[in-house]
């Protein structure tokens, strides 16, 4: 009976985890609905602002006293704000475009109009990353603050590439593309770094660095990341006994402190993509007679050092289930002149590459 009760609890708490998803599709589903209604209606974005006006008004002492108030004693008749915002829609999502507003509908000196959810969060909404304020007079039609926009979009989608959501990656990608001579303006080298690997693994490098000047010019630099991004470029090229100068997975080795610039979370996400997309490399290879009984091995192409040290050559052989061998036929050895070795001189731990 036990495991027949542990079997009905463990169904019964998928079932509703199961549940809890479906309700929070539900909701996204609907709050992508509430946000498309309310694109279409941003052309009487003057006429929902009267409606507010009477509870802003209520609210205005508090605004006044805020250290923080956007309106100063010279120009608060001059001046309106309007806020959006919404906690419950999906992150890349709560991107939103504002027509202008007009100072002249301002009939009082004191008067300071906003739309928020309601008095006693007010502090909180306007600090929230969801929200994008838009100033009279100095933001135009469909055009946004690129420093909040670029810090939200980027949040998003590095949290996307953490669970390697790629469906909403290529989304965000394709928006931050669509934007990107805004959104370069404000992007750091760890930003147009990350962007350019994303990019790349999405396959859409090519049509970023065509749409931005300052990312195509940073592709260009001779930094590490843009010197390995060139490299897995060739390597991902090469075919069976072809060889290259360096090879993705040895540069990382003696480049340790690549990808400096970001957290461990994201710096190991983007050895380990890639690792998957280019070959492993082996300093040493081991003749395939010399497998030991009982050693398991499975097929395996890889990249293999010369004996001058100077190229690796790109080689089907096979390796052990440990990851330490890499072995060859002897005349493969010697035709491509490949660095070998007796299996007794060397530790294990020092044989392999990655």
């Amino acid at each position: 009976m036990g495991w027949r009760m542990k079997f009905n609890f463990l169904k019964l708490k998928k079932e509703n985890e199961k549940n809890k998803i479906e309700e929070l599709l539900k909701i996204i589903e609907e709050n992508k609905i509430q946000i498309e209604e309310y694109k279409e209606s941003l052309t009487s974005a003057n006429e929902k602002i009267k409606v507010l006006e009477e509870e802003l008004r209520i609210i205005k002492e508090k605004y006044l006293e805020d250290e923080n108030n956007y309106a100063t004693k010279e120009n608060k008749e001059e001046i309106e704000v309007l806020i959006l915002g919404n906690n419950n829609i999906d992150l890349e999502e709560n991107i939103i475009l504002s027509e202008e507003c007009s100072s002249e509908k301002l009939e009082q000196k004191e008067e300071l109009e906003s739309k928020s959810l309601n008095d006693k969060d007010i502090d909180s909404k306007i600090k929230n990353e969801d929200e994008v304020i838009y100033n009279d007079n100095k933001i135009k039609d469909n055009n946004i603050q690129s420093d909040l926009y670029e810090e939200n979009i980027l949040t998003i989608l590095k949290e996307y590439y953490l669970l390697n959501n790629e469906e909403k990656i290529k989304t965000i990608l394709d928006t931050i593309i669509s934007k990107i001579k805004i959104l370069e303006k404000e992007f750091d080298t760890n930003d147009m770094l990350l962007l350019i690997y994303i990019s790349y693994f999405n396959n859409l490098l090519e049509k970023l660095l065509n749409e931005s000047d300052e990312i195509n010019k940073y592709y260009l630099s001779n930094s590490r990341e843009m010197i390995l991004l060139n490299i897995i470029i060739e390597e991902r090229k090469c075919k069976v006994y072809e060889s290259i100068t360096e090879c993705s997975q040895n540069y990382i080795k003696i480049n340790r402190n690549i990808f400096e610039g970001f957290v461990d979370e994201i710096k190991e996400k983007l050895i380990d993509d890639i690792n998957k997309l280019t070959y492993r490399a082996f300093n040493f290879t081991y003749k395939i007679n010399s497998i030991e009984y009982g050693v398991d091995t499975h097929n395996i192409t890889a990249w293999a050092r010369d004996n001058e040290n100077s190229t690796w050559r790109l080689v089907e052989g096979l390796v052990s289930d440990s990851g330490h061998e890499f072995y060859l036929l002897q005349t493969v050895i010697k035709i491509l002149n490949l660095r070998t070795i007796d299996i007794a001189n060397l530790p294990k731990k020092e044989e392999e590459v990655s």
